[in-house]
C-alpha cells in the first residue's frame, strides 16, 4: 500500500507542476513581471505540497493511524513555516512583482492537488 500512495502523490505533484508552468506561460503573455510572479507562486505551492507529501507519506503505514495523525500535524506546521519563508523571500528579492498574480497562481496550483487526487478516482 505504501508504494501506491507514493505513486499517487508523484502524479499529483506532476499535475501541480504542469499547472504551474501553464499558468506562468499564460501570465507571461501579459508581461514578464506577471510571468515571473506566476512562476514564483507556482513554485511555492509545489514546494509546500512536496514537503507535505514527503513528511507524511514516506513514513505512511496503514497499521499505525496514531503515527499518521502526528505526521499530518507536523507536516502542516512545516508547510506553513516554509510557505511564510518562501513568500518572504519572493517579496523581499523579486522586484518588480505583481502580488495578485503571485497569490492567484499560488492558490490555483495549490488547489490543483486535491482536484488531481479527486480526478484520479483513488484515495490517497
Amino acid at each position: 500500500m505504501k508504494r501506491n500512495v507514493g505513486r499517487a502523490w508523484r502524479r499529483v505533484l506532476a499535475v501541480q507542476a504542469a499547472v504551474a508552468l501553464l499558468a506562468a506561460l499564460v501570465a507571461s503573455l501579459f508581461g514578464s513581471v506577471h510571468g515571473w510572479s506566476a512562476l514564483s507562486g507556482g513554485i511555492i505551492a509545489l514546494a509546500i505540497s512536496g514537503l507535505f507529501a514527503s513528511k507524511v507519506f514516506t513514513t505512511y503505514r496503514a497499521d499505525q493511524p496514531g503515527r499518521l495523525t502526528g505526521a499530518l500535524y507536523r507536516a502542516q506546521f512545516y508547510k506553513l513555516i516554509l510557505a511564510g519563508m518562501l513568500f518572504g523571500v519572493v517579496f523581499a528579492w523579486l522586484r518588480p512583482i505583481h502580488p495578485a498574480t503571485l497569490l492567484g497562481v499560488f492558490f490555483i496550483v495549490y488547489l490543483a492537488s486535491p482536484l488531481a487526487a479527486h480526478k484520479s478516482g483513488k484515495t490517497l
